[in-house]
C-alpha cells in the first residue's frame, strides 16, 4: 500500500476489489480454487467435448447426458453390480487416458512421440492419468508464459485447493521451483489416503499444499464423479468437519478466495458453494473468473448472485486474469 499523506482530507470511496486482491496476494492471503474443467480444457480437447465423447461412448440417453456427473450416475445405475461405483470411476479414468492417447497420436504428425506413445500404450494399466500426461509432455504450450497453471504457481501462496482429479498444478509448482505436497479429502470411509499433516508439516510458499477436494486419479475410489457422489460428499462433509484439515479451513476463513475455471451450473461449483463457501465463519472479498459471454441481463444476475457470497466476477479467460494480477504485482 502507498504511504498515507497524514493531514490531507480524504473522503470515503468505494473499495477497489482488484487492488484488494493484489494486496491479499502480496501478503499470501489468497486461496486459489481450481476446477476440474480447467484441466479438461488444457489436455482433453475441452470439457464440453470430453463430456460429449464420454456420453456418446456409453450411449447415455439425452436426459442423462447434460454433464459427466449425470452420465456417470446413469452408468452406475445401469451396471447393476455390487461395486459399480468404483468400476465406473476406474473406467472413467481409463476413458480419459484413452482420449489423451488418441489426441496425442493425432497431433504427432512428425512421429516425434512414436516411442513414448508405444511405451504409454504398453503401460496403460500401470500409469495413472497424471503420470501418462507428464510422460507425454502434456499440457503443452508454445511459450511457458501462456501456461495459466505456471502463472498461478508463480504466486507465493501456501495452499491451493482444487476439484481436479489430476496433478498438473503440482507439476506447475515444481516447474516454478517449489516442492508441493498433495492431499486428498477422505470423504468416505473406503478412502485410505494419508493426511498431509500427519508429521506436523505446515505448508509454506516454497512447500505449498495442493488439496484435492474431489479425489485424485492415483486413488480412483476417491473420485467425486456421479451425482450420488456429490450428494454423499455434501452429507459427509456436513457430518464430519474433520474431513477438511484445520489449516485449510483456516485459510478458507481468513483468505480471499480465487475461483478459477468454474461454471455456476457445474456440480463441483455447487458443492464448493454449499459445502465450504457459504459455511465460512468470516468472508473476505473474493473473485470468481467466469469464462462466459453472457447477455447484459445474465451478467447482472450472475454479478448479484456471486455478490451475495462476497465474490466479484471477472468476465473472461482466467489465464488473462492471472496475467493481470502478475502485471499488477510487478507494477
Amino acid at each position: 500500500m502507498p504511504r498515507i499523506a497524514i493531514g490531507r482530507k480524504q473522503q470515503p470511496a468505494p473499495g477497489d476489489w482488484r487492488q484488494a486482491m493484489l494486496e491479499q496476494l502480496r501478503s499470501g492471503k489468497v486461496l486459489p480454487i481450481v476446477s476440474n474443467r480447467v484441466h479438461n480444457d488444457l489436455l482433453l480437447g475441452g470439457h464440453a467435448e470430453l463430456t460429449r465423447a464420454y456420453t456418446e461412448h456409453h450411449a447415455v440417453p439425452a436426459v442423462s447426458a447434460a454433464n459427466i456427473a449425470a452420465a456417470a450416475q446413469y452408468n452406475t445405475v445401469m451396471r447393476e453390480l455390487a461395486g459399480a461405483e468404483d468400476w465406473v470411476k476406474r473406467e472413467y479414468l481409463d476413458f480419459a487416458k484413452s482420449r489423451l492417447l488418441e489426441l496425442a497420436e493425432a497431433a504427432d504428425s512428425s512421429g516425434a512421440l512414436g516411442g513414448l506413445l508405444e511405451e504409454e500404450n504398453a503401460q496403460f494399466d500401470e500409469h495413472h492419468f497424471s503420470v501418462m500426461a507428464a510422460n507425454l509432455g502434456y499440457p503443452r504450450f508454445a511459450e511457458p508464459s501462456s501456461d495459466p497453471l505456471l502463472l498461478l504457481a508463480s504466486f507465493d501462496l501456501p495452499i491451493y485447493l482444487t476439484t481436479s482429479f489430476h496433478c498438473f498444478l503440482e507439476q506447475a509448482l515444481q516447474a516454478a521451483g517449489k516442492q508441493p505436497r498433495a492431499g486428498v479429502c477422505c470423504w468416505h470411509p473406503r478412502i485410505a489416503a494419508p493426511g498431509p499433516f500427519a508429521d506436523d508439516w505446515q505448508p509454506t510458499a516454497l512447500e505449498p499444499l495442493v488439496f484435492h477436494l474431489h479425489g485424485i486419479d492415483s486413488c480412483p475410489e476417491s473420485l467425486v464423479l456421479s451425482e450420488d457422489d456429490y450428494l454423499s460428499f455434501l452429507v459427509n462433509l456436513a457430518e464430519g468437519r474433520h474431513l477438511i484439515p484445520n489449516r485449510l479451513r483456516q485459510a478458507l476463513n481468513d483468505s480471499s478466495l480465487m475461483l478459477l475455471g468454474y461454471e455456476l451450473a457445474d456440480w463441483d461449483f455447487r458443492t464448493l458453494l454449499y459445502g465450504l463457501i457459504k459455511t465460512r465463519s468470516y468472508c473476505l472479498q473474493s473473485v470468481c473468473a467466469l469464462q462466459l459471454d453472457p447477455s447484459p441481463e445474465e451478467q447482472a444476475y450472475l454479478n448479484r448472485y456471486m455478490d451475495e457470497v462476497s465474490f466479484k466476477v471477472f468476465w473472461g479467460d482466467f489465464g488473462e486474469y492471472l496475467r493481470q494480477l502478475q502485471a499488477g504485482l510487478r507494477g
